[in-house]
């Protein structure tokens, strides 16, 4: 009888363990599924560079293992390059000099060559874009820019490179808000108007067909968000593709790969942007609808194909926030992407 009655003490102690281990365990899964739920997955699986970037720094690909760094500062931007594997900076004194009264408001853009910077400086008291060698060899003037002819139109998106390396466009808005002008400038050439024309939300780049593209999302029933192909000599629309997006969501920092033919984007799900806080706050049904910000970073072919996401933010990362996922560029391999997360640099891969 004693020893039947050690037996089950036995039994029970080995089931209260393996009971005890069992939570435990579940415990713990419970535990790792929430931080995997919190963590950045972007971050995740991507790497950091070990340079410092703050919100208004510029970072640029000049190759694979060299970055440009602009600065802003009190007139221009400092500028540098750094050596991604040997973590070497080298200051660019001459570039510097020919930066001096850029408006660092409008941040400088790279030549899909990697060889001019176009930037807006003063001249004359107008701020008319220049553009400017990375090497700090040369600075060149619109010829034909007189900012009389072009005033009081106002740009309404930055200048955008074509892939000639030589030529650039500029939109100006006429006709109350409805119609754009589509300058095209080059370097040592005279500029050249070329119309009138309808046209949307964001020109982000040429293809390598040498169509212009562009985003565009209509609100309806549903969002819908559309890249678009437009003939670059006269604004004539050619095409339209829908994006196989099954969210309500906005879209920003679109960016164009070197070779022309894939889309780099960022998403913004959750919240509620269309109220103010304190509404928000007052209103329970609001207050209840509103999900947890998620920023995420997506690739596609220029014709939608191919849409996939490689990853995404920490929840409750407000997109409005200085220093979250910011400066997407695609490096010249176009086989990586880089963008700056919370004042660092990081390289994700694309596949």
């Amino acid at each position: 009888m004693h020893k039947h009655d050690q037996i089950n003490r036995t039994r029970k102690s080995s089931a209260f363990t393996c009971g005890c281990v069992s939570a435990l365990a579940i415990l713990a899964s419970v535990i790792a599924y929430q931080l995997h739920n919190r963590e950045p997955q972007l971050l995740a699986r991507s790497r950091p560079i070990a340079v410092h970037v703050d919100t208004k720094s510029q970072c640029y690909w000049l190759s694979l293992h060299t970055l440009l760094l602009l600065n802003p500062q009190k007139s221009g931007y400092s500028a540098s390059t750094y050596d991604v594997i040997g973590r070497v900076p080298t200051q660019m004194p001459s570039l510097e000099r020919l930066l001096s009264g850029a408006d660092v408001n409008s941040p400088p853009i790279l030549s899909p060559n990697g060889n001019w910077l176009l930037t807006q400086q003063s001249v004359n008291g107008w701020f008319i874009p220049v553009a400017v060698s990375v090497d700090g060899s040369q600075r060149e003037l619109w010829p034909n820019d007189d900012p009389s002819r072009l005033h009081p139109r106002i740009p309404d998106q930055l200048p955008m490179w074509l892939r000639d390396n030589r030529h650039w466009l500029e939109f100006k808005t006429t006709n109350g808000l409805v119609q754009t002008l589509m300058v095209r400038h080059g370097i040592g050439e005279r500029d050249k108007d070329l119309g009138k024309w309808y046209r949307p939300d964001e020109v982000f780049g040429q293809d390598r067909k040498g169509r212009l593209l562009a985003y565009r999302m209509a609100v309806g029933s549903q969002v819908k968000h559309s890249l678009l192909s437009y003939d670059p000599a006269n604004g004539a629309l050619t095409g339209e593709t829908v994006l196989p997006i099954d969210f309500d969501s906005s879209l920003s920092q679109i960016s164009l790969s070197p070779g022309g033919d894939r889309v780099a984007l960022v998403s913004v799900t959750g919240g509620d942007p269309m109220f103010p806080n304190w509404l928000t706050n007052i209103i329970p049904s609001i207050r209840k609808s509103r999900k947890p910000y998620k920023l995420a970073l997506w690739v596609c072919g220029t014709d939608g194909k191919g849409l996939h996401e490689l990853g995404c933010s920490a929840e409750n990362v407000h997109p409005f926030w200085p220093g979250n996922l910011l400066g997407l560029k695609w490096l010249p391999d176009g086989k990586s992407i880089s963008f700056t997360y919370k004042n660092r640099l990081w390289i994700t891969p694309v596949d």
